[in-house]
């Protein structure tokens, strides 16, 4: 009984200390469509998710697809938008939310400096019907967001993350 109680104690305190942590929360304003789209965009591929998701979230509201090498990241796009997944992506505003964050930020979400993670609401279509993607990722001391080629073999994991 007493080992029943310790467990107990020790998951009463992990829990007491987590929420004494300040809590990490990022704020996306969604009124205003972007207009950092490159380019070569002819087209928003998915405009009506362009505004959508919530103006405040922390890490608790955030899951993530998990990729794995070899995939080519269009496909994967297709699947996530055939299961109807897309429309709680993450958008090139939560990029540019976690810019200004920085990268202790993204490290709360994401835990690892060295993740590539692609915003698939913010999906764009060139004139040649190529796909592009924001990619967020991070180095040491900055988050940056650039546009990503759908028509790449992943070779590496990369996270997909979306809203709860």
């Amino acid at each position: 009984m007493g080992a029943i109680v310790s467990i107990f104690a020790k998951k009463a305190r992990r829990e007491a200390r987590r929420l004494q942590q300040p809590q990490v929360v990022v704020e996306v304003n969604r009124s205003i469509k972007s207009t950092t789209y490159p380019s070569l965009a002819e087209k928003i591929v998915f405009p009506e998710f362009e505004c959508s998701g919530p103006l405040s979230y922390s890490p608790q509201d955030v899951g993530w697809y998990r990729t794995t090498e070899g995939f080519v990241a269009g496909e994967v796009l297709s699947y996530l938008n055939y299961k109807g997944f897309l429309r709680n992506c993450f958008k090139i505003q939560d990029g540019y939310a976690f810019q200004e964050g920085g990268v202790e930020v993204f490290r709360e979400f994401f835990g690892d400096v060295n993740v590539n993670v692609l915003l698939f609401g913010s999906v764009v279509k060139d004139i040649n019907g190529k796909l592009f993607s924001p990619l967020m990722y991070t180095d040491s001391t900055s988050v940056f967001v650039e546009w990503f080629s759908l028509e790449h073999v992943l070779e590496s994991v990369f996270l997909i993350p979306y809203f709860k």
